[in-house]
């Protein structure tokens, strides 16, 4: 997971250099592959990369937009093919995630989150229009804080600069201590009063010392999926989590112990990308899926075999 970290003053005073040192170097033992800054007039923002594509070890960030927008990423863009193809002439197959974002962003706005298939945070800074956008993926698998205060507001993947640097003791959240300790804090909610989180599928414009936070994208409590058996349910499912994974994951093999949530859910993502026959990649959506093996331990029936369950066993015995 890379790092952002960015302060803007509405004043149009400019940070302390020792207080940017600081934020660096908190952000720095997270992301170890270097990094770089933006300054502009009460503005600062840093940047500091932990690569988990290969495209990301080409990516500079931040990244200026041809509109002058200054756009900092921290993800894994999953349908890059899809935004090139809808992007032509504006990038290609070789662009870096930040660059086709910063394209999407370009062509349609705010609308274009809805569109960013993958794990993400971004942030945006219009010069122009003296705005800050704040995103998260539909799901708000990566962090993003903010925190807004009279004359400035600050924002980071991690809760440390913002607290640590801030100057001030901070009140502990009693509302989000209660919903952790019924297992479900409010996604806008941290440990501390003063500081937010940005929600899943939300994004947050900051202008003029006032913030709108807006959803971008929503369940549709109408739209309804009927099947007579559980069968065809389980062949829409594998269609559908083969359209999402099927190409493969972008980060290379030795990073997915971080980027795919932990072990335990390894074997479920690893199936579609290391099982699939070469027909059924090149059409993920198509229900020609491979029998059981250790590899695909869920067989064409959707359910857990046997076989797959002893050697669990026996691993877990040993």
């Amino acid at each position: 997971m890379s790092m952002q970290f960015g302060r803007w003053n509405f004043e149009g005073m400019p940070a302390a250099r020792s207080y940017l040192e600081k934020a660096s170097q908190l952000l720095a033992s997270y992301a170890p592959d270097g990094g770089d800054s933006y300054s502009g007039p009460g503005v600062d923002i840093i940047y500091r990369a932990f690569h988990t594509t290969r495209e990301s070890r080409r990516e500079k960030q931040p990244h200026a937009a041809r509109s002058g927008s200054v756009i900092t990423w921290d993800g894994r863009l999953d349908n890059r093919e899809e935004l090139i193809r809808q992007l032509r002439g504006d990038v290609a197959i070789e662009s870096t995630d930040v660059a086709i974002v910063a394209a999407a962003y370009e062509r349609w706005g705010t609308e274009s989150f809805g569109k960013l298939m993958g794990d993400w945070a971004l942030a945006i800074w219009n010069p122009r229009d003296q705005a800050l956008i704040l995103a998260k993926d539909f799901v708000g698998t990566r962090h993003l804080y903010y925190a807004i205060e009279k004359d400035q507001v600050t924002w980071s993947t991690i809760l440390d600069p913002l607290v640590l640097l801030a100057g001030r003791v901070f009140t502990l959240e009693e509302e989000y201590i209660a919903g952790w300790l019924a297992f479900f804090p409010a996604t806008h909610l941290t440990p501390y009063v003063g500081v937010q989180a940005v929600p899943p599928s939300t994004f947050v414009r900051v202008s003029g010392g006032k913030q709108t936070v807006r959803k971008y994208w929503d369940f549709d409590p109408d739209k309804r999926i009927r099947y007579r058996t559980d069968a065809e349910y389980e062949e829409h499912f594998r269609g559908v989590f083969g359209n999402r994974y099927g190409g493969g994951f972008a980060a290379p093999l030795r990073f997915w112990p971080n980027s795919v949530a932990g072990w335990i859910h390894r074997p479920s993502f690893a199936w579609p990308t290391r099982s699939l026959p070469k027909d059924a990649r090149k059409h993920p959506g198509s229900t020609r899926f491979p029998t059981t093996t250790i590899e695909n331990p869920i067989g064409t029936s959707g359910r857990i075999s046997p076989k797959w369950k002893r050697s669990a066993d026996e691993r877990a015995a040993t």
